[in-house]
Parts: C-alpha cells; sequence; structure tokens
C-alpha cells in the first residue's frame, strides 16, 4: 500500500480483489474513502483463525490490519474518543489486511516478517 499524505494511492500484491474494489471506490465520489487511518492495529494473537467468516482475521499473529475511510461511526457510535482533526467522515470504510510484512516507524524497523521487533 502506498500512501501519500495520509491518502491511499495504490495498492500492491492483491490481484483479485483490488482491481475489482477501486473502481467501486471511485465510483462512490467521495475522495474520503482513500483517506486513513481510520484505525491500525498490529495483530499478536497466535490462537486467532484466518477466516473470511469472522472478524477475528485482523488479529490473526503476524498480520497487520489498517482501516481506510469512515472512523465517524468508531468515534460516535462505539465510544471511542478521537481528536476531532483524526475523524474522517466518509461514504465507506474498508479494511487492508497484510500478512507477514515488515514494517518501519520513523525509520526504524518495528515488524520484521509479521514478528514485533518491539
Amino acid at each position: 500500500m502506498r500512501v501519500r499524505n495520509n491518502v491511499v494511492t495504490e495498492v500492491e500484491g492483491d490481484n483479485t480483489v483490488w482491481p475489482r474494489m477501486k473502481p467501486f471506490l471511485d465510483a462512490i465520489g467521495d475522495p474520503n474513502v482513500y483517506r486513513l487511518p481510520a484505525h491500525f492495529g498490529v495483530a499478536g494473537n497466535a490462537n486467532a483463525l484466518l477466516s473470511p467468516a469472522h472478524i477475528e482475521w485482523e488479529r490473526v499473529r503476524g498480520g497487520v490490519v489498517i482501516g481506510i475511510g469512515d472512523n465517524y461511526n468508531l468515534s460516535k457510535y462505539m465510544g471511542i474518543k478521537l481528536p476531532e482533526n483524526l475523524v474522517t467522515k466518509a461514504k465507506f470504510h474498508w479494511d487492508c489486511q497484510m500478512l507477514n510484512i515488515s514494517m518501519y516507524l520513523d525509520y526504524k524497523l518495528v515488524v520484521k516478517e509479521g514478528e514485533r521487533l518491539v
């Protein structure tokens, strides 16, 4: 996933879902559907199941999930307090799930091939 100024500009690595999802998102006509992060998590549950039938896939060890688009409902209906400048109202919310990635924060390697280093 490539991000510029907190906006998703490109998604790589998925030749099945993304080519169908991108035209859908574009057709919504709301640039905030590409705004992030709505939520962000580095998973670590070795017992979580990678199953499309349940939200548990967001917790699979070695996974990272990034929520994109609307997070207004998180703050309003779920009681999660977000600073006003981080609330994004959008016509859609979607997640990008990545497995066994390496991730840098402030140029420091914090996840290597899905395992947290810090």
